[in-house]
């Protein structure tokens, strides 16, 4: 009998480390989400300013971290995936 309840003592301490194991992989998640969502926000505002002529891409990539170069070819790619994604969205 007490090998039955050290086993299942076990098996519930188990359950609880899982669960903690879930709820700090979400809360890590969300932070990541978070971030990511964030980054990618200051980087359309950049490429709206940019696209829009009310900043100076040099300024904008500076802003970025980034040389011109770069900042220009990630906004070009940003605005061709985004329409091709409003493309997609209208055949639905």
């Amino acid at each position: 009998m007490e090998n039955l309840m050290g086993g299942h003592v076990l098996e519930l301490q188990e359950d609880r480390w899982l669960k903690q194991g879930i709820e700090l992989g979400k809360s890590e998640g969300v932070e990541i989400g978070l971030a990511q969502g964030r980054l990618e926000g200051s980087k359309f505002l950049l490429y709206s300013l940019v696209k829009d002529k009310l900043m100076d891409v040099s300024i904008a990539a500076q802003r970025d971290g980034s040389s011109v170069e770069n900042f220009t070819k990630d906004m070009d790619a940003y605005f061709a995936k985004k329409g091709q994604q409003s493309d997609s969205d209208k055949k639905q």
